[in-house]
């Protein structure tokens, strides 16, 4: 694992900010002590670690993506200060730890570009004032492929310029198995077209984001609705592991090939 652009493992810290508001998914306690055991395993093992806000005060997205799913949610529920200030909180404290080399500031933000430039300044400085661009990257994640275009291309790039935000990359999560749940069995893409064509797509989108990227989260999760869930079903146990192999061989040659980043294999059961 510590010579594999695949498995370096991403940690998700979710401390309290003070004072917590009332509703929110946060345990008060050992939780900052866990993260402490997590990189200090790492080091012992040699692993390189990054860092990730997954549930930002308020929530950034109101799914359980972020630790608790919010019916009503609103973008102006996103605690910008609260989140701000767990990210320098998590900065500081890990400061000196050499197997972090990277901080992603949000994970799958559903919040207008606007608000999210504002955020992502303000955290960029908050982590450089404890942990400096030579050996830690500044991590944005364009939740959606088409941020990638509204995000990256019509704001991020040119307005935190490297110039001023050094080392800032970009993270895509590349789920083929998302494409068209929306339309559930009523969906028609083939099974071949979800671990063959679209994972070489999804991986293709790293070369073009300007600044330099990687796939936050890949998995081996196969449509569970429509035509390729039913042909999936149709095969036999040896059919089944035969081609999920061959899924994931072709996603980690695809995310590591050129100048790609690599990317972290998403083990959590969500």
């Amino acid at each position: 694992l510590s010579h594999d652009p695949i498995c370096a493992p991403a940690l998700p810290p979710r401390p309290p900010p003070p004072p917590a508001p009332a509703g929110e998914p946060y345990v008060r306690g050992r939780g900052l002590g866990y993260l402490d055991d997590a990189v200090l395993w790492a080091e012992e093992e040699g692993l390189t670690v990054v860092l990730d806000l997954h549930g930002a005060p308020g929530s950034q997205n109101g799914e359980q993506t972020s630790g608790l799913e919010y019916p009503d949610w609103d973008p102006s529920h996103f605690d910008a200060d609260a989140a701000v200030w767990t990210v320098e909180t998590v900065a500081a404290r890990f400061s000196n730890r050499s197997c972090i080399v990277a901080f992603e500031l949000l994970n799958e933000p559903r919040l207008g570009t606007t608000a999210l430039l504002e955020y992502y300044r303000r955290g960029s400085e908050a982590v450089r004032r404890h942990m400096p661009p030579e050996r830690v990257a500044v991590v944005i994640n364009l939740y959606f492929f088409q941020h990638m275009a509204t995000q990256a291309w019509a704001s991020f790039d040119w307005r935190m310029p490297a110039r001023r935000h050094p080392n800032l990359v970009y993270d895509l999560h590349t789920y083929t198995c998302f494409l068209e749940r929306g339309r559930g069995n009523d969906a028609s893409l083939p099974l071949w077209l979800y671990t063959g064509p679209l994972v070489e797509l999804y991986a293709a989108l790293l070369s073009i984001t300007v600044r330099p990227a990687f796939a936050g989260e890949w998995s081996l999760c196969l449509p569970w609705y429509g035509a390729a869930a039913a042909t999936f079903r149709a095969m036999n146990p040896p059919e089944q592991r035969a081609l999920r192999t061959g899924f994931a061989s072709r996603q980690a040659d695809a995310l590591t090939r050129g100048d790609r980043l690599g990317g972290h294999f998403w083990t959590w059961k969500a």
